[in-house]
């Protein structure tokens, strides 16, 4: 774009020809006149969006340096000198004014993710992920790769006391970022600050497109399944899952369709379908995990899962239901989970005594067998 004020011609009123040089003996800088100078500015980037009335504000802003445009852009609201020397080579002044403005608003301990595409993506299955955060957090590259993802780069930023990061996230394929943001930021968020697990679960977010809360409601049957006595560790119940999207997908709707408020889907009719999903499952291991899934989600009589506020996850189950399980079965049972603690309450008749077995230790998390094998010393015929 090319700014320069209109020339008059030579036929205007305003038009005077250049005077010719005085003798060198009357020749002073004080006393002769002074031609006018005409500049032309050529403003380089993206498509102009200047008119008549904004150039020359267009036109002094392209006169700035990176520190006087994060002046202008930040209408001196942030310090300039907190911005390091290597994110000005690389973000605009707008760009770090905006960064700026969104690290001042974390309290201590707050952190904040932001999605976006890159403006030339190596391959179109590539986003980037800014974050800004002021407290010490978990390493991020599990985090994302728990997402299925790969981290294709990574630029720390430290503004004071608070940090960005810039994360280059590729993706299995491109689809998996339609419609993604909000469901990637809420989880990752939830991950990065402990609200949720960050395991292989995770990944579901994206392959299934799930909520986070749905991602918890897998994660704790999951966990019951273990408890349950299936001979697989929780990894391998998790990677079953996660190598079968669709199938994890239709048993959360199966779930949602029985207990959510409002769902008007037919619970009998998805069941029908996820039976058929099941009978197609890639392997044996596959199948018997996707079969005590279906048992415990229709065991499932009572749940707080879509309780507005709920700190914890509890399940009221019939274990007579489920085939599985050893003798003797309770009546009732309550399985209850959240990331920090699981415990179960086993109830061998209406009402009983006694209250829930927990166990916040992940490589003795068997409270249901424990609290099971005083029962079944009284229960099981001699």
């Amino acid at each position: 774009m090319s700014i320069s004020p209109r020339t008059p011609t030579r036929g205007s009123p305003n038009w005077s020809k250049r005077p010719s040089p005085a003798p060198k003996s009357t020749r002073s800088l004080t006393s002769a006149p002074v031609p006018l100078a005409y500049m032309s500015y050529i403003v380089c980037g993206a498509k102009p969006t200047s008119t008549k009335k904004n150039s020359p504000v267009v036109v002094a802003r392209a006169t700035l340096d990176w520190d006087e445009g994060f002046v202008v852009a930040a209408e001196s609201a942030a310090d300039v000198s907190l911005v390091p020397a290597a994110y000005k080579t690389e973000y605009s002044p707008e760009t770090g004014a905006r960064d700026a403005a969104r690290l001042a608003k974390l309290e201590p301990g707050g952190f904040e993710l932001e999605l976006y595409a890159p403006k030339a993506p190596p391959t179109p299955a590539v986003s980037r992920s800014s974050c800004a955060k002021r407290s010490r957090s978990p390493e991020s590259l599990p985090i994302f790769s728990n997402f299925d993802l790969v981290v294709t780069d990574e630029r720390p930023y430290t503004f004071g006391d608070a940090k960005m990061f810039d994360f280059g996230l590729r993706a299995e394929s491109p689809e998996r970022w339609t419609d993604a943001d909000e469901r990637f930021v809420e989880a990752v968020t939830a991950a990065w600050t402990g609200e949720m697990e960050s395991d292989s679960l995770n990944a579901l977010v994206l392959s299934a497109g799930l909520m986070k809360s749905q991602v918890a409601v897998l994660r704790a049957l999951v966990g019951y399944l273990r408890q349950a006595g299936l001979p697989f560790s929780r990894t391998y119940l998790r990677e079953s899952l996660v190598k079968n999207p669709e199938l994890a997908r239709a048993f959360v709707e199966y779930f949602e369709a029985r207990f959510q408020p409002g769902n008007a889907a037919d619970p009998s009719e998805l069941r029908e379908a996820l039976v058929e999903g099941v009978g197609k499952a890639a392997s044996l291991d596959d199948e018997r995990i996707a079969n005590g899934l279906l048992a415990v989600i229709d065991a499932v009589v009572r749940t707080n899962a879509y309780l507005t506020g709920a700190a914890s996850l509890a399940f009221k189950l019939e274990p007579r239901r489920i085939g599985f399980l050893p003798e003797p079965r309770p009546l009732y049972e309550i399985w209850v989970y959240s990331p920090r603690v699981e415990g179960v309450h086993l109830r061998f008749g209406p009402v009983a005594r006694g209250g829930l077995r927990w166990s916040d230790r992940r490589r003795i998390s068997a409270p249901r067998s424990s609290v099971w094998s005083r029962p079944r010393q009284s229960k099981t015929p001699s």
